[in-house]
């Protein structure tokens, strides 16, 4: 896997938004070394848009509250869409 620095990080890429429209482009990095000024955090949030790049140190739980925020706005969700959503965000990290 790469490892990839922006922002002040280091992280190992783990999984891809499948399916983003025209000038987005999401994805999910494990941070390989811990941030000194924000310990708590475990993983990153790159989410590129057509306005901007921004990059998200998170945790667990903000991963948990994302989950909420989006459900409130699509409803729910087939565990069975999701699990084959979750597959080929993997998938496409390896593919690179």
């Amino acid at each position: 896997m790469k490892v990839v620095v922006t922002h002040k990080h280091k992280c190992e890429k783990i999984a891809i938004a499948p399916g983003m429209s025209h000038g987005r482009h999401w994805w999910v990095g494990k941070l390989t070394e811990p941030v000194k000024e924000w310990p708590l955090e475990t993983h990153c949030l790159h989410l590129r848009t057509p306005l901007k790049d921004i990059t998200f140190l998170c945790n667990h739980a903000d991963f948990q509250q994302l989950q909420v925020l989006g459900k409130c706005v699509t409803g729910a969700i087939s565990d069975e869409w999701m699990d084959s959503m979750v597959e080929m965000a993997k998938k496409k990290v390896k593919k690179q």
